[in-house]
């Protein structure tokens, strides 16, 4: 098997596992390694277990970090949001022009999970089974 095969089989699996659904947030995010400097990201998708980004850099797997972005508020407004996550896969994406990152929320606080149910409750699209 190939390296490509691997990665979309692994991908695959990993589909298998998602507990949530998700919803398309396609925005500017920040994250934050300890110790580094903060670098932007584009946010894909989100659920009620954590968000997809795209990432300029391959972050390393079950890395503890910060995600800082903003959800639509409907019918107006946003909400500014900074949480715990967890990376749970980093896989190049040349189709992107980055590395496709999961990243799982750790110990959400009750406002913020509260935050993210509304945006997903809203009208908007959303995808099949998310994490």
């Amino acid at each position: 098997m190939s390296a490509t095969e691997e990665a979309v089989t692994w991908v695959n699996l990993n589909e298998d596992r998602r507990l949530y659904p998700r919803k398309f947030l396609s925005g500017t995010g920040y994250v934050v390694v300890p110790g580094r400097p903060a670098f932007e990201v584009h946010t894909q998708d989100i659920s009620l277990g954590g968000m997809g980004v795209v990432s300029p850099l391959n972050l390393p797997y079950e890395l503890l970090c910060e995600m800082h972005f903003t959800l639509p508020r409907e019918p107006a407004g946003m909400d500014v949001l900074a949480v715990s996550v967890r990376v749970v896969h980093s896989i190049l994406s040349g189709r992107q022009r980055g590395f496709l990152v999961g990243l799982q929320f750790v110990n959400l606080p009750p406002n913020t999970m509260a935050t993210i149910s509304r945006f997903m409750a809203a009208t908007s699209l959303m995808m099949g089974s998310g994490s």
